[in-house]
Parts: structure tokens; sequence; C-alpha cells
């Protein structure tokens, strides 16, 4: 095995092989284009290897590559993982491996169309009826739901292994709505940005044909139409194990990301719920599973779904791909009889084998299966079931006795399968290249005559040297696949229209999304608002060293009431209260998890909503959530008595929150979804600012505290250096007022704010209202007309006797009550949809100007 090969970390790697490794032919000897990957791997060595893992784990973190785990308490997204060796396989092999899939898709499709159609299969005994009905795959609804084009399954993907007989076996197969790849396209890209040498000599083949081809079957869906169709992408949501991967090909592909509750029925048609009014959808992309689709006529107790829509695919008004009804075809108890099946529709044997797998159905099978029980892994042939492979070598006697007591109660939802001794591949683990078994995922897609199979595919290794656990769910770690072909003949990939016009069309923005996109604008600046205040309170608390013993001075208690008001985070109120409280209450404010307004929970909000709409951001863009997101938990570490620590914590959240802010100015379009997340993000702010100006001026204060609390709110509003350079040193409240009020110059006063927030609703469809105000603009004019018709000499007249200043509270009282209607007449206009509405808190009555009740 070792004749002839010198690199040395090639001769480490094969004194590790215990099993048949992809690494070697069936000879034993040393396959070229491995030999070559390892010459270059050799050259960059595997310190240099570490390092680049480095990169590729921080650059997913960049791009928010995610695989969210089920059941997970600290956390649903976990970073998608990449080893840094790909798994190669020379093009000559994978024809011949292309040719099997294809030929498993045909007969798939075959399959799928008789169950739903004249049933042969099941008349002929090709398959035992107990099989196809009494799984719950087999959706009877379903059974005059079909697509008119030839194919019915439009894509397909297919999970391979090799066997000890140095060929590929097929171990599952994904037809509802196959995954995994967009997670494929995203390894490539890392990949060859962050490795390009380690192709030198192995150059893998484009897998760019495949989306190409994808986007061509997916238009020819929808040929009958005279427009452009109108294609959605329908994702469960962000709770999905693979919405990354929803949100990264609707991106792609330009289709719009939506939720069944997006979506509706009307006279047997689809239709789009968006901003600008109801939209007819020609075809849709499904990420969600059979069951859901339809709650009229599949699960009733379905969110997901849309209901009517298998009405409106028998109508022929709506193509879905792939159709529902299809899970049966993922069934485990199929495999035993494919290959008769195949003989039987196609007149062919089967080009790439199952695994060995027998269904306990059958007396002779059933005989088999409890006679040889300890050497098979056992499932249960209804998928739905999630029962999980049981490897019976594993159990004790009690264990044992157990599960063949259960076969034998139930044979018919049984099946067992050979336990296989799959091939390994080389894998960077822990600072070492070791094998590791794996399996490759195969991706198909019809082109409405055949099916073309993607050059590359989704690997994944198992984290466990024993085992083949290849699941995201349980630690498997992901592969690029390279197809290798002969590096003497260059190909050029020729790019094909869909069509000789290009026909320009606005973004389609579901109601979903844009509340969504509302609620990031509100939520980012809810965070930045208690940020930037509590690092303002934090800063002054600086000057006192031995705070433990220190009263709480006027304006410091001005300043943290003003915070309670941001946050409505209750608190204990004693006077006079040292600053140790005020201490452990910042650090309540900054990182207490179950607080609905401490930093880290709207964070967790901003999150939540921002990723909810991930396909509308760059990458630029989504390497600053990254960061927010990693502030966010780093948020949950501080410790009370580490003020200097925290403090550069919020720095930083600050920095990212303002960082985010700038991309967005500098490369968002300027359309519906910008417009939707300015306007969220100005009401907001004018809510806060109003909330902070009353919270410190609704009370005439001794000149020494009202100097000090003028200049933390100069500060809040970026404007401390701008008033020094027009005033000097003098401080006064009547020129603080005009500042963060009335000048209509400054980014932070009402005025500039309250004129910003009517200019981008205004770019808003207006639906309904056509030359009329809309109740929304109604209610921004009126107050942005208050704010300027105001007096300032006004704003600073005070009671005598209770130092109260009523006018200044009662504007912004006034103004606060109007921009807190705006949320609700959105609602009404374009967000209709939705049951419950989101709510960062439920504001408190702010009239109530005299009492310090949070």
């Amino acid at each position: 095995m070792l004749t002839g090969v010198t690199d040395e970390m090639l001769i480490q790697y094969l004194n590790q092989i215990k099993t048949n490794d992809e690494v070697l032919d069936k000879n034993g000897h040393v396959k070229p284009i491995w030999e070559k990957l390892f010459q270059n791997l050799n050259k960059i060595g595997l310190s240099e290897l570490a390092n680049r893992s480095q990169e590729i784990k921080n650059k997913l973190s960049e791009n928010g590559v995610t695989y969210n785990i089920y059941n997970n308490q600290d956390s649903t997204n976990r970073s998608w993982k990449l080893d840094a060796i790909p798994f190669l396989i020379q093009e000559k092999e994978w024809d011949l491996i292309s040719a099997g899939l294809k030929q498993r898709a045909v007969l798939l499709d075959e399959i799928y169309k008789d169950f739903y159609g004249q049933q042969r299969l099941i008349k002929e005994g090709v398959f035992p009826a107990h099989v196809i009905y009494g799984n719950d795959g087999f959706q009877a609804a379903c059974f005059d739901a079909k697509l008119p084009s030839k194919n019915q399954l439009i894509v397909y993907a297919a999970d391979l292994a090799r066997g000890p007989d140095q060929k590929m076996w097929i171990l599952d197969g994904r037809t509802q709505s196959p995954s995994g790849s967009g997670y494929a396209l995203e390894n490539r890209s890392i990949l060859s940005r962050i490795m390009p040498e380690l192709s030198v000599g192995v150059e893998p083949k484009k897998i760019s044909p495949y989306f190409t081809g994808f986007q061509h079957a997916i238009t020819k869906l929808a040929h009958g139409n005279n427009r452009t169709p109108n294609v959605v992408y329908l994702t469960p949501g962000p709770d999905t194990e693979t919405f990354f991967e929803h949100t990264y090909l609707a991106s792609y592909f330009g289709y719009t990301l939506v939720h069944g509750d997006d979506l509706l029925v009307r006279d047997s048609q689809v239709f789009l719920k968006s901003v600008s009014g109801l939209e007819k959808v020609d075809v849709i992309i499904r990420r969600v599973d059979d069951e859901y689709c339809d709650p009229l006529e599949l699960r009733e107790d379905s969110r997901l779904g849309v209901p009517g829509l298998l009405q409106a695919i028998r109508t022929g008004n709506v193509i879905v791909a792939n159709p529902p009804g299809s899970a049966i075809l993922e069934n485990h108890a199929l495999l035993p009889f494919m290959a008769n099946a195949c003989r039987f529709i196609l007149g062919e044997d089967l080009l790439i084998p199952n695994i060995a797998t027998w269904w306990c159905g059958h007396a002779k099978e059933l005989n088999y299966v409890i006679q040889n029980l300890p050497k098979l892994i056992i499932k249960k042939a209804n998928r739905k079931e999630r029962h999980g492979s049981v490897y019976a070598r594993l159990l004790n006697n009690a264990e044992l006795e157990f599960l063949k007591q259960s076969i034998l109660a139930n044979p018919k939802d049984y099946v067992a399968q050979e336990e296989y001794s799959l091939s390994t591949t080389p894998s960077f683990v822990d600072g070492n290249i070791v094998p590791r078994l794996s399996a490759t995922r195969a991706f198909l897609v019809s082109d409405g005559k055949s099916y073309q199979v993607m050059k590359g595919g989704l690997t994944r290794s198992s984290a466990d040297s024993e085992k083949f656990i290849i699941s995201n769910q349980l630690g498997g770690i992901s592969k690029d696949t390279w197809i290798v072909g002969d590096q003497n003949k260059k190909e050029k990939e020729k790019i094909v229209f869909n069509s000789d016009k290009f026909i320009k069309s606005e973004a389609t923005l579901a109601s979903r999304s844009a509340e969504s996109l509302f609620w990031t604008g509100r939520y980012c600046e809810r965070s930045l608002s208690i940020t930037k205040f509590a690092r303002i309170i934090f800063n002054a608390l600086q000057d006192d060293s031995a705070y433990e013993n220190v009263e709480e001075e006027e304006h410091m208690a001005v300043l943290v009431k003003a915070l309670t008001m941001l946050t409505f985070i209750r608190y204990e109120e004693t006077e006079p209260r040292n600053l140790t409280e005020t201490y452990r209450l910042l650090h309540q404010t900054v990182s207490e998890r179950k607080e609905p307004g401490s930093i880290r929970s709207v964070l967790s909000g901003f999150l939540r909503n921002v990723t909810s709409v991930n396909d509308k951001w760059n990458h630029d863009t989504r390497r600053y959530i990254a960061a927010i997101e990693n502030s966010m938990h780093e948020l949950a570490n501080i410790h009370i008595d580490t003020p200097n620590a925290t403090l550069k914590s919020l720095s930083r959240v600050q920095r990212r929150l303002f960082a985010f802010y700038g991309t967005l100015a500098e490369t968002f379009p300027r359309d519906t979804a910008f417009y939707m997340l300015e306007g969220g993000k100005y009401i907001e702010r004018i809510l806060n600012q109003i909330s902070v100006i009353r919270s410190c001026f609704n009370t005439k204060y001794e000149l020494n505290v009202e100097k000090e609390l003028i200049e933390s709110i100069l500060i809040n509003h970026n404007l401390l250096v701008y008033y020094r350079q027009l005033y000097k040193s003098f401080i006064n409240l009547e020129t603080t007022l005009d500042m963060i009020i009335l000048d209509e110059r400054l980014p932070y006063s009402l005025s500039y704010m309250l004129g910003k927030l009517y200019d981008y609703l205004s770019k808003l469809p207006q639906n309904k209202f056509g030359d009329r105000l809309s109740p929304v603009l109604k209610l921004v004019l009126e107050a942005h007309t208050k704010i300027r018709l105001t007096k300032l000499d006004d704003l600073a007249v005070y009671n005598e006797d209770t130092h109260y200043l009523f006018n200044l509270d009662n504007l912004m009282s006034e103004v606060y009550g109007l921009i807190g209607q705006v949320t609700d007449e959105l609602s009404k206009e374009y967000f209709t949809h939705t049951v419950i509405h989101h709510s960062l808190m439920q504001y408190p009555d702010m009239n109530n100007t005299q009492s310090n009740e949070v």
C-alpha cells in the first residue's frame, strides 16, 4: 500500500486506515487525484492548515451560515461546520454514478405517478399494499394534485457511500424538499477563497450549471404565462433546521421568501399578500413537509401551509415543486422492492444498489431478521415517527429481547438493514489528518425531459471515529465535494438565458417580511438607545472610585429614572440609594435575559427579526449581524464587579449597531423594504428621545443638576461638541431644547426625525388612499406640525410651586401619543395577516407626569 509513496503526510495518513478508504483504489494503490491533493496539503503544512480551518470557521460565522439544532437550550443556531479537506471523486466514476442517479430519479418519478394514479405496482404485487397505505407519507388527498409537466419530481437528492465492494451504494433519498444544495454552494464559495492552492492539479468541476439548470426548470414550469412568472420560496420559518439555506437560495435565485401566512387561495388561485396588495403566484418552491402544506385537506393543525393549496394545484393554477405527497418515496420499507420495481417499470436492473434491507412484514424476512438481529440495524418503516437507527450489536441482552418483542408485536412497522462497512475519507480533526466515515448527498433537477446531476454535492463526515453518524443534528462535519476531471481538457461554461428579453420588475415585499423589517428597525434602534444611555451613566459613575458607600447624586437619580423609563425594568426605589445599587440596576439592564427591556433581550429580538429576512442582506451586512450576535452572547458573561469590562462590551455593541446602520445606508436599495425598516427605526428613535426628554426635563432643577443633565442629554443626542462650538461653555435649557426639539438641521432633533419619518412612510405603497393622506401620514404630519408651531420660550415655562415644566411635558405627551399610534395604523394597512403583532413591551401611560413609577 505504501509502495512508491514518498509524501510524509500521506504516509502518516495511510498508516491510520483500518477499513476501505477513498484514497485507495480496489487494488490498494493510492488514487492519483488524492496523491496530488496530499502534495498540496504537504506544501501548506499542518500548522497553516489549522490556521486556514480557523479562517473557514470565522468566514462561516461572518456569513451567518447556520444549521439549527432542535431542542438546544443554549441557542437554536449552530455555526455550520466545514472541513478544510474536500472529498474527491474522479469524473469518469462520477459519470457512471450520475447514470445510476438519473435512473433512480426516473424510477421514483414513475413510482410516484403510479401511487397517485393507476396503482399498478400495488395491484401487480410489486409493492405490498401495507407499505404504501400504512405509511404516513402516503397522502390520499394528493391523488389528483399533479403537475402539468412530464416529471413530477422536479428535484431529488440521494445519499451515497462507498461499500466494501468499492462501489457506491444508495443509503437514502430525499423527495419532499431536498436540502443541502445551498450549503454545497456556500462550501464551494468559502473553500475556493480560503484554500485556493489546494486545487492545483485537482481542479474541481463547477457546480454552478446545476443552479442555472434549476432556475431554467422553474421557469419552464410556468411557461404558459405571458408575463414573468412569480416564483416564491415557501419556508416553515426561522426555527427550521435549514433556514439559512432557504434564505440563501431565495436570495441567490431572486425569488420571494414567504411563510404560509403570506399566501392565500382565492378562486383556486394562490396569491401573495404583499405591501402593494395581492399578487398572483405561479410557482411555489416548497420547503415545508407534505402534511403541513394544506390544513384544509392534510394536517388541520398546521400553521405552516396554505389553506386550499391542493385545490389550486388540481386546477393547474399553481405549480408546487416538489408536489405534496412525495414523502411516500422516502419510506424505508420501499427499499427491499426497488430492484423488482426497476425491472417492472423500466425493464432494467438498478445501476446503483441499495443497502441490503429487509421489511419485517413478510414471514421469511421477519424470521431472518429475528435470527440475525445482533448483526443488523433496525429502523421504523415510517420515517415520520423519528425512531432513529438502533445498532443491535450495541444492546445488552435485556434490550435485545425488548427490541425483538417489539418487532414481533408489530412486524410491519420495522425494517432491518445490514450493518455495512463504509469507506473513510481524509478529514482534518484536532490538528491532524485522520480517516472518518462519510457519505455524499447528490442533487438532481429535472430539465423537463431528463435529470441533470450536480457535478459536486454535499459530503458529510462523522465526528466520531467509531460510528457512522453524519447527521448535522448530531455533529456531522460537511465537506466540499470535488468532481475531478482531466486537467488537460479545459471546459468553458456556456451561459444560457431563459429569454432574449429582460423584463425589469419591482422586487416583491411580502407582508410578513415588511413587518420583520419594520421590527428590525425598531429593535435595532431600541438596542442602540438603551446601550448609549447606559454608557452615559457608566461613564458618569467612573468619577467615583469608591462607589460602594457613596450616595447617588440627584442628577444621577434622574438619569437612572430615565433609563428605567427606556427599559421598563422595575426596581426597588430607596431614598437615598447608594451607587452599589445603581451598578446592580445597570447590570440588570445590560445582561438579564429574563427582563424584556434589557439590552441582551432586545438584541435577541433584533436578531430574531433580522434573521427572518436574511435574504435581504448582503455579505457585509451579514458580517455585522454576526458580530452583533457575538456581542449579545458576550453580555451574558459580564459580572457586576467589572464595570470597566461591561463598559467596553457596551462600546462594542454600540459600534457594531452603528456599523450595521452604516452598511445599510451605503448599500441597501431605496425601495419599500428600506422605507419600512427606516420607518421602524425613526418611530422607535422618536419615542425613545421623547421618553428621555420627559424623564430629565419635566421638572426644573437647580442649576448644577440641570447642567449635568443637559450635558448628558446632549451626549445622548450626539450634540455636545456642536453645542460647545455654538455656545462655548454656556449651558442653558432653552438653547438645549431648541437643539433637541426644534432645529431641523440636526439628525437627532425631534423636528428632523419627524420630517424623515413622514418622508419614508410617504414612499410606501398607498394602496387605498390615492392622492389623499393615509391615517399613518396624518398622525405623523399632526405630530410634526405641533412641534413646528411651538414657541421656544413657552417650553421653558414651569410652575413656581411644583417646578413642573407643563408646556414641554404636555407637548411631548401629545407627540408621543400620536407616534405611538403609527405602529397600529401601519399594522392595519400592511401587516394585517398577523394574528398577534409584535411588541417590544407594553408602553406605560406617560401622561402621569409627576409619577416616578415605571
